[in-house]
């Protein structure tokens, strides 16, 4: 298939809500953040896209969505061509099956956020975060001793599970006292994986 490359630095947009494009965006490396801006400016992250991930399964099917996609990092992409990978879809089974299983996962992760948002404490929504995020960084064979990079700062948490800075301030400072994460120049640790993980079930 027909690809090719383009990189954007922290803060950047990739994709900018309502263009038109005819590729489809592949994360190579980096930490990317779908986004959605209400008219007043307010903004609402979506999820956390980081290496091997599609912007969005959308892109396969349609030429424009209704969110962006901004760099948390600095990052690098892959652009194909949403007529190769339509070809493929048609005639490559494998294919497919991976493609549902992305768009399965995607499901998923959106019907958690709904309760995320709607049902769980603040402790328990920033700890689900950490707990997923140290997964997602394990899966990628990148985190080491359950130390992984954590370029994400407080208001993004905040966009992401629906609170303010100063209240994911707090949750993260009873984290760190009560032994369970350390967090030091873009690096957080677990400490206390178990403990995470009962905060995480509430």
């Amino acid at each position: 298939m027909r690809q090719s490359f383009g990189g954007a630095r922290a803060d950047e947009t990739i994709y900018r809500r309502g263009e038109k494009t005819d590729d489809v965006f592949i994360l190579c490396y980096g930490w990317t953040l779908a986004v959605a801006i209400l008219p007043d400016g307010r903004r609402q992250i979506l999820s956390i896209l980081m290496s091997g991930d599609l912007l969005s399964t959308e892109l396969i099917f349609r030429d424009t969505l209704g969110i962006s996609f901004q760099a948390l990092t600095q990052v690098r992409y892959s652009r194909i061509r949403r007529a190769d990978i339509q070809a493929r879809l048609a005639s490559d089974p494998g294919t497919l099956q991976a493609l549902a299983q992305v768009f399965l996962a995607e499901t998923k992760a959106a019907q958690d956020m709904i309760i995320d948002l709607g049902r769980r404490t603040a402790d328990e929504r920033i700890a689900r975060l950490l707990v997923s995020l140290a997964r997602r960084v394990r899966e990628r064979s990148v985190i080491r001793e359950e130390r992984y990079p954590f370029p994400l700062r407080q208001r993004d948490i905040a966009d992401l599970v629906g609170l303010t800075p100063v209240h994911v301030s707090r949750v993260i400072g009873k984290f760190r006292r009560a032994g369970l994460i350390a967090h030091a120049g873009g690096v957080l640790t677990i400490l206390d994986a178990a403990g995470l993980e009962r905060v995480a079930l509430g």
